[in-house]
């Protein structure tokens, strides 16, 4: 008994077309309050030697430190990121570089949270630093940004699936299963607030606002 030729399955030496397909990228973002602030804060003396300059720096910086933990900021969420020591020239006719000064610096970079104390920090900051003080930021962000990322996906998945649902709509056809998915690196949006040198008497306020999480994904669908 002869078997019956299966439909599905092609012919030896049958042409076989290219998998239709359809590609499309989607985006999207989810918002919240941020929880978190990062900034810079440290200070720079000049002085007419090295070990002059690096001595006040160094006081300057102890300084700075005490007034960290007295506005309650964790060990944890400070961090020394910079220290610098430097001679500072002009050029004189006649005698090339000469050296009028030697800068010395020391830049911490702080965590606080939660953000109302972000104010006052930057208040004692000031305060314990002088003249000498130089602050950068906060940059405001999360915690822990797992749940805000994953809804940031969702939506971008949402997005491309709407967008490729409707190009078929225009070709004709509708789509099959998906091929291939790929992701590319959330983005992280807010404002920068900056602060520049301030006065000891100084508290400045900062709105926290709404911080974004960004994410985007290429889909390959399989259309039928």
């Amino acid at each position: 008994m002869s078997e019956m030729p299966n439909p599905s399955v092609p012919a030896a030496g049958a042409l076989v077309g290219p998998a239709r397909t359809i590609t499309v990228t989607g985006t999207g973002s989810a918002n919240a309050a941020p929880d978190q602030a990062v900034m810079n804060a440290g200070v720079e003396v000049r002085a007419g030697d090295a070990p002059e300059a690096y001595a006040a720096a160094s006081a300057a910086a102890l300084r700075l430190l005490q007034a960290l933990r007295d506005a309650e900021v964790r060990e944890q969420d400070i961090t020394t990121s910079a220290l610098d020591l430097r001679a500072e020239t002009v050029w004189e006719e006649g005698r090339g570089q000469v050296t009028t000064a030697y800068v010395a610096s020391s830049t911490l970079t702080v965590r606080i949270t939660p953000l109302t104390q972000i104010s006052d920090v930057v208040a004692l900051v000031v305060k314990a630093g002088g003249n000498n003080v130089r602050l950068n930021g906060p940059s405001l962000g999360f915690t822990d940004e797992s749940s805000l990322a994953a809804a940031a996906r969702e939506a971008a998945f949402a997005d491309a699936k709407e967008r490729a649902e409707h190009y078929c709509s225009l070709a004709g056809v509708h789509l099959a299963e998906i091929v291939s998915l790929g992701e590319t690196p959330s983005g992280f949006t807010q404002p920068h607030p900056k602060f520049a040198r301030m006065s000891a008497t100084d508290v400045m306020p900062v709105s926290a606002g709404e911080s974004s999480v960004t994410a985007s994904v290429t889909v390959v669908w399989a259309v039928a």
